[in-house]
């Protein structure tokens, strides 16, 4: 593979780090949510 190829950049951000952090940020919305209404409804 060429150097260009390894060092490709993320789709709608400069780093790939910011996704990562996205998406771990994501699920943990989630997971609260999720916890919440299984509280509330229980």
């Amino acid at each position: 593979m060429t150097e260009r190829g390894q060092q490709e950049e993320a789709p709608l951000f400069k780093r790939w780090s910011v996704w990562y952090l996205l998406v771990i940020g994501f699920l943990m919305l989630l997971i609260l949510l999720f916890y919440f209404l299984t509280k509330k409804f229980s």
